[in-house]
């Protein structure tokens, strides 16, 4: 929030590096490094964080709130095909999710 993006994203990765990818610290590390290459304009590099969390399929993360800023980032990007995909993934696997409404204003934005 200070505007320290790059320190943030390394900070990350040495919470990664320290506690591994499967411990809580790890995991949350993780949410924070895309958050952070995201707000920073590493649009490319969030992609592939929130790609690779995604495919985790960890029931410790919410892999709803993954997808959402997945799309975000897609539509950021201006990758339209991508974030229709994604947030349509949201509205078809994750129907109790309460970005399901999000999702859907999110998918009626998208044109074509």
């Amino acid at each position: 929030s200070l505007g320290q993006h790059k320190e943030a994203i390394a900070q990350f990765d040495e919470v990664l590096r320290r506690a591994g990818t499967n411990s809580l610290y790890g995991r949350m590390a993780e949410l924070g490094k895309a958050d952070a290459q995201q707000v920073s304009g590493q649009t490319d590099a969030a992609i592939a964080t929130w790609k690779e969390l995604a495919a985790k399929k960890d029931a410790n993360l919410p892999e709803d709130a993954i997808l959402m800023q997945l799309g975000r980032a897609y539509q950021a990007k201006g990758n339209a095909a991508e974030a229709k995909k994604t947030f349509t993934d949201i509205v078809d696997k994750h129907p109790e999710s309460p970005y399901v409404a999000e999702a859907r204003k999110e998918l009626d934005s998208i044109k074509g």
